[in-house]
């Protein structure tokens, strides 16, 4: 049988088919999801038949002020990161995952430095000052699922400016291969100015930002108390260097960063909370020790500790 000419470009009838039930697949797994996680009397959803996307709307939704919490939260880890106040991030991040509890226990909050809506956070989170490692310790080793925008990882830039147009903040990612994505159409942000290199580069030098990440990602995964577990602040008593005490399954983590660029930080952890006596993890810009009870850790750097059975 011949059917009619199709236009050039235009998928196949029978992509389409093929297609339409995976989308259905996906959305019946989504709404499966939505509906093991909310009750009947939570959740409002709509949209059940119209493709693959729905609308789910809370019928009580949080209040205004967890959602502040997170819109502050957001600001506090690269202000962190740059050497400012860790307690205000820990205090932020405690004061939030108990309002995501409150809301649903079964939820989870996202972190983020940045999204398509916003200037790229390599513009004000300096690779030469180690701003971006710091602020991906902060976020990565945290609770919840962390959003990571695409070229964070290897310090891509780009900033809105005075153009009207977000397309400056969602340029094609620099690969480095042999792939030619495109720019979106009305960027105007010069090329020159991407001066933190591409993923190939950054694969093959030792120390980049994105082999950093990769190590860092490594890290968070082989703890789910990381991402899983209930977090309590841990204040030293200093600006620069605190954490958290994250309880999980029956074990129990902390994690500290030194947010200081040049400063290291010793405590006594007999003069505090901080049940654990072993070093499991290291990432930053320096080494950790822990001489008896005494814990040494470098600047910009952060470390799990546990016990000596973990």
């Amino acid at each position: 049988t011949v059917g009619p000419p199709s236009t050039p470009g235009a998928p196949s009838p029978r992509h389409l088919a093929r297609e339409r039930v995976a989308y259905k697949a996906r959305r019946d797994a989504l709404t499966a999801a939505l509906q093991e996680a909310f009750a009947p009397e939570e959740l409002h959803l709509t949209g059940l038949h119209t493709g693959l996307h729905l609308l789910a709307e809370l019928r009580d939704p949080p209040p205004d002020d967890a959602l502040r919490a997170a819109a502050q939260a957001e600001g506090v880890i690269a202000s962190a990161a740059k050497d400012q106040d860790i307690n205000r991030f820990t205090g932020y991040m405690c004061a939030f995952q108990d309002k995501v509890s409150q809301a649903n226990p079964n939820g989870m909050m996202v972190c983020f430095l940045s999204n398509h809506d916003m200037d790229r956070s390599a513009g004000y989170l300096m690779l030469a000052n180690h701003f971006p490692q710091m602020a991906a310790n902060l976020y990565l080793l945290c609770s919840g699922s962390p959003f990571l925008y695409y070229g964070e990882e290897i310090g891509m830039k780009g900033v809105r400016g005075s153009a009207n147009t977000d397309a400056n903040r969602r340029l094609a990612m620099l690969w480095g291969d042999d792939s030619s994505p495109q720019d979106p159409g009305g960027s105007t942000y010069p090329s020159s100015k991407q001066t933190n290199g591409t993923v190939e580069s950054q694969l093959a030098q030792e120390g980049s930002l994105l082999r950093y990440y990769c190590r860092l990602i490594s890290i968070r995964n082989r703890y789910p108390a990381i991402p899983r577990g209930t977090y309590t602040q841990v204040n030293l008593g200093s600006a620069k260097c605190g954490g958290f005490l994250v309880e999980y399954e029956g074990s129990t983590l902390c994690i500290l960063h030194n947010i200081s660029t040049d400063i290291p930080f010793t405590v006594d952890l007999a003069d505090t909370d901080i049940p654990c006596r072993s070093i499991l993890e290291v990432i930053g810009m320096g080494e950790a020790s822990l001489e008896g009870t005494v814990l040494s850790l470098a600047p910009q750097t952060s470390l799990i500790l546990g016990s000596a059975a973990l």
